[in-house]
């Protein structure tokens, strides 16, 4: 069963992450990754965020299971594929890791994530479990699902904590997971503290007039030379659109050409990047509402921990926008804490990391999930301020 698999890591096992935009599956044998897949999560036709789809669980009833076979069937499909490819039998799989933040990771197991939508926020259940029967093709696995901080911190956030050592270093480290949703994790002083700051999914190219996922045709990058915007597109064909790493960078050379004044006004409606594709006044408040909901999460974790910017040793961005964000546009623009460029390292997809390290290392996970506190934002003192003030550039 999975338990003799998790203590000796030999055999096959699968650890996927359910993202709320995209699911990364990886096949692993005797502890190494062979084979990965990643799609789209089947129920973004519900809505791009989590709050959607939990109201329309709750709207409707008797969708939970539809929606939980969903992605269930959109899991089994991608373990198909890694197997036929490096022709392994499905049947022999011994774990199976399933992280995600709480609202994905309860659809998936058929829980109504109905209390999460509501103060005080609280997922339907806080520890790790085994389920049996979730994936078709695996019959015989153990399905390990991973534990929730708190209802808007998940088993994605804790692995990618994990796999970024955070739980093991010294010093103080700072771990963004910008998504659809915010994750930040700040460890030191032998503390772990995270919390959800409600990012909204801009940088995914959601709410963005041309806005869309770093796709061919996308812009991914500008920057000023001698004075004017330049641009570099994906498949370096016509622009079509502009993803989350373009409009950071957008913003932040706007700002420098003085087309955006520090409260984020415009003075023209809109500035054209290229080939029609704009940057509009309510993409940039967009931008703002993002940045300030991030940072101003980040302050009030240092607060907590009674550290200072200047304190952080290093910067984890986890996730694929963290893969391709320009640092100094990030920081520029205040996403990031100033000054910190140097200390920045991406991590990439950090939760499906750690979910490889909980096929072995399910005792860590456990620990750390308990070791973790959770900080609720909305009922903070002064966070309203703190978010008002880092709306400005």
């Amino acid at each position: 069963g999975g338990a003799d698999f998790i203590q000796d890591a030999e055999g096959l096992g699968v650890a996927v992450d359910v993202g709320t935009t995209t699911i990364a599956a990886y096949l692993v044998r005797d502890g190494l990754t062979i084979d990965c897949e990643a799609a789209m999560n089947p129920q973004r036709s519900i809505g791009a965020d989590v709050i959607t789809r939990v109201d329309y669980v709750i709207n409707h009833e008797d969708r939970l299971g539809f929606q939980s076979a969903q992605v269930r069937r959109k899991i089994d499909e991608m373990i198909r594929a890694m197997a036929l490819r490096q022709g392994v039998d499905p049947a022999e799989i011994r774990l199976v890791t399933l992280v995600g933040n709480p609202i994905m990771t309860h659809i998936l197991s058929g829980i109504d994530p109905r209390t999460i939508a509501v103060a005080p926020y609280s997922p339907a259940y806080h520890e790790a479990f085994y389920a049996r029967g979730l994936i078709a093709c695996a019959p015989q696995a153990e399905n390990l699902v991973g534990g929730c901080v708190a209802g808007y911190v998940g088993s994605d956030t804790i692995a990618a904590v994990m796999a970024a050592e955070m739980d093991r270093k010294d010093g103080v480290s700072l771990l963004l997971d910008i998504g659809t949703n915010g994750e930040i994790a700040l460890g030191g002083r032998g503390r772990m503290l995270c919390c959800a700051a409600a990012a909204g999914p801009a940088f995914e190219g959601a709410h963005i007039k041309y806005g869309s996922r770093a796709v061919d045709g996308a812009v991914d990058r500008v920057w000023v030379e001698d004075g004017r915007l330049k641009c570099h597109v994906i498949g370096e064909g016509l622009a079509k659109s502009i993803c989350g790493s373009g409009l950071v960078d957008a913003v932040a050379a706007l700002l420098k050409l003085e087309l955006i004044d520090e409260t984020g006004r415009m003075e023209e409606p809109e500035v054209e990047l290229r080939d029609g594709v704009a940057i509009t006044q309510r993409d940039i408040r967009e931008v703002q509402l993002a940045k300030s909901a991030i940072s101003a999460g980040i302050e009030t974790l240092l607060i907590e921990m009674g550290v200072k910017e200047v304190d952080i040793d290093r910067l984890y961005l986890a996730g694929g926008f963290g893969n391709y964000i320009d640092k100094r546009s990030a920081c520029f623009i205040g996403l990031l804490p100033e000054g910190l460029e140097d200390r920045v390292t991406s991590i990439g997809n950090a939760a499906g990391a750690g979910a490889r390290l909980m096929l072995t290392g399910e005792a860590r996970a456990e620990a750390l999930r308990k070791h973790m506190e959770y900080i609720e934002l909305s009922g903070r003192k002064g966070f309203q301020d703190l978010f008002g003030e880092r709306m400005l550039f």
